[in-house]
Parts: structure tokens; C-alpha cells; sequence
């Protein structure tokens, strides 16, 4: 006799929930993703401070499609050109930057690249905002995308919401980095022949400037004058709040030593937003205040006078640098002032060229830069 075979029926509970990605577009309205029109990019601000730079556009470099990113060679601190969708302009194709709601013009005029100038990249203001601070960032492309800001969305928009406190526990939170740097790539120059009309430092001759002279080994001046960053970033976070309030506060440090001898950086950020209801919920009032002050030292000149990589770059071959870096000024007897020293100086104290000792550049004009940022906003919403 064949045994009853009984099947039991089986329900299957579980249910599939479709998570739909909402983004905040122009004027802070949500639109779900797949409503969009137009291109619309979100980064979060979680991906901003896997590698932490002052400059929070530096950390989404390569992470955006259609989004150009460059720095300039300023060093830590320096501004930073954002272009969506290639250049529409001869003159300024950045798009338009909007902090919680406001609209921020980014300057970045950049350092004066003329023969005697002085004068660096200064930064920009976003190097003002602790990476901590950003919740997300959203690039608008296209006109359609940025047709609510006007003109001034023309080359798209770069939407940056920042933290605020949230209803619960009080939470505290400290995050540090330390990163390093190197030159990544140096100009390829010859090492094997001499100076063309040697120099003599007994009697001052200068000698000539090229470096085709007879065959002989020279020392990588510039491989050794270059040395390794350091890059140090510390930031404190405080949150807390209930239904009615909610707060925000944070304060950071960044302290870095560039590649080139004395020079350094040192920024100071504060933030502090705060969001409260009154009158049954009816009324929101939310303000954000940041604030941040930077120092920095001798950052790379574009100018060939107070540039000290250009006259490393041309020292002829054969000049012992070492000898000159570590005695860069001499005391004139006749003004009884400190005087240059340099191979291209000659007994009369005249320059052959307009080349200049890097230390003497670094040590005698030291090029020192102050920005003080201050941003305050402020939101007031009525709802029926």
C-alpha cells in the first residue's frame, strides 16, 4: 500500500520595499530622482572625508561624471576650478555655488603669473567649510536644471546642504587625519655636463649660464630640496535636540608643512547652526553661522623672481647649491646691510641674471597670507 503524500501550502511573507532616491534641487525643493528631467548627481557628505582636504571640492574629484575639478599648484589651502560640461565661456565658466539656500560667489581669480610678482594663490571660499559640516553636495546640469537662479545658473549649479542637529540623543564625535605629500612628477633636466664658463666663488666670477660645458656628474638639486608634507586635520562635532530644537556645532584645525622649505598652513573653522519651531510649528526659524581664519607661509609664487623652484630649475650645473642655501646672505660692509648671496653675483655685487637664491627668496621675502571668512544665514518659514 502506497503512503499518502499530504503537501502543505506555503505563504510567502516577505514583502519588497522600493527605496526612491530623493534629491534636493533649486530653491531647496525635493524632487524624487527618477521625476528628473534633466542631469542631476548627488555626492554624500560621508564620501567628502574619506581623504580629508581643506578644500572640500578637492575630495570629489573624479567621483562626479561631466565635472571638471582643478587645483592650482598653491599648495594646501588653494582655490580650486570647478567646470560642468566643458567651458561655455572665454571668461568665466564656473557654475553658480548656493550654501543652504545662498547664493556664493567663488572667487578664484588665482595668483598673478607676471615675471616680478609676489603675490599667490590666496585660496577660495570653500576652503572656509569643515568637510564634517556637509551633509550633501548636489551638482544641477544643464540650463533646465538651474532655470530658477537665472543667469547665474547658466553653467550649472553646485547645491551644498550642510548638518543640523536631530531630535534624541546628544552626540559627540572627534575625527582626525594625517596624510603626506611628495612631488609627484619633477621637469626632466640634465645632471652630466658641467657649467659652460665655470664659476669661481673665489674671485666672483659668475661664470656662464648654461650647462653644456665639459662632461662631468652634478648633484639632483631640486630632488633634494623638496621634501614631505605633512597634512594634519582635526575636527570636533556636537549635536543634540528635541521636537522643538535642534542643534549643530563644530570646530576644526588643519596645520600642514609643505614640500617647500618654511612654508605652511594653518586654518581654523567654526560652525554653529541652529533650527527651532515656535507657535504650535507654525513658525521655523533657522540660522547657520561659519566662520574661519587662515595663515599661511610662502606658498609657491608663479613669478620668476620670488618663485625659488625657477632659479633652482636654471642653477647651472657644477654650482654647489648646498653651499649657497646654507650662507644665502653676506653682510655689505659698504651699507652695512645683509646682502644676497648667489653664484650669479658678481664682485661689484651686480647681477648677471635675474635669478635669485631660493633660500634668500624664502627667507629675506617670505610671502605670508591672512583670510578671515564669515558666512551668516538665516531662514525664517510659515506653515498653515
Amino acid at each position: 500500500m502506497q503512503p499518502t503524500l499530504r503537501r502543505k501550502k506555503t505563504t510567502d511573507t516577505t514583502k519588497t520595499t522600493d527605496i526612491q532616491e530623493v534629491v534636493v534641487t533649486s530653491l531647496g525643493i525635493k524632487r524624487q530622482a527618477r521625476s528628473l528631467t534633466y542631469s542631476s548627481q548627488q555626492i554624500g557628505g560621508d564620501e567628502l572625508t574619506e581623504v580629508k582636504t581643506p578644500n572640500l571640492l578637492n575630495s570629489i574629484n573624479g567621483k562626479v561624471s561631466n565635472v571638471q575639478i582643478n587645483k592650482t599648484n598653491g599648495g594646501v589651502g588653494g582655490s580650486v576650478r570647478i567646470v560642468m560640461r566643458g567651458d561655455k565661456s572665454t571668461r568665466n565658466s564656473q557654475p553658480l555655488f548656493v550654501i543652504d539656500g545662498i547664493p556664493i560667489i567663488n572667487n578664484t581669480g588665482g595668483p598673478d603669473a607676471m615675471v616680478f610678482s609676489q603675490m599667490p594663490d590666496t585660496g577660495d571660499i570653500f576652503s572656509m567649510i569643515n568637510p564634517e559640516d556637509i551633509q550633501s553636495i548636489n551638482f544641477l546640469k544643464g540650463a533646465s536644471a538651474s532655470a530658477l537662479y537665472g543667469a547665474q545658473g547658466g553653467n550649472g549649479v553646485v547645491l551644498i546642504t550642510t548638518k543640523k542637529g536631530s531630535k534624541g540623543k546628544s552626540r559627540l564625535s572627534f575625527t582626525s587625519s594625517l596624510t603626506f605629500d611628495k612631488a609627484y612628477d619633477l621637469p626632466k633636466l640634465q645632471y652630466s655636463y658641467l657649467q659652460t664658463t665655470p664659476h669661481d666663488p673665489a674671485t666672483r666670477t659668475p661664470g656662464s649660464e648654461s650647462s653644456w660645458g665639459v662632461k662631468g656628474a652634478s648633484k639632483d638639486y631640486v630632488k633634494d630640496f623638496l621634501k614631505t608634507g605633512t597634512t594634519l586635520t582635526n575636527s570636533l562635532t556636537f549635536s543634540a535636540g528635541n521636537e522643538k530644537s535642534q542643534n549643530f556645532f563644530s570646530i576644526g584645525n588643519t596645520t600642514n608643512e609643505g614640500i617647500i622649505p618654511t612654508s605652511n598652513f594653518k586654518q581654523y573653522n567654526i560652525n554653529f547652526k541652529n533650527s527651532s519651531k515656535f507657535l504650535d510649528d507654525k513658525l521655523t526659524l533657522e540660522a547657520n553661522v561659519m566662520a574661519s581664519l587662515q595663515d599661511s607661509k610662502n606658498r609657491i609664487s608663479p613669478g620668476r623672481w620670488f618663485s625659488p623652484l625657477t632659479s633652482l630649475y636654471w642653477l647651472p650645473r657644477g654650482v654647489d647649491f648646498d653651499y649657497y642655501a646654507n650662507n644665502y646672505s653676506y653682510l655689505d660692509k659698504s651699507r652695512n646691510l645683509p646682502a644676497q648671496n648667489w653664484w650669479n653675483i658678481d664682485s661689484n655685487g651686480v647681477f648677471s641674471t635675474e635669478d635669485q637664491n631660493p633660500m634668500w627668496v624664502l627667507n629675506r621675502n617670505p610671502v605670508t597670507t591672512t583670510n578671515k571668512n564669515f558666512l551668516r544665514i538665516s531662514f525664517i518659514k510659515l506653515c498653515n
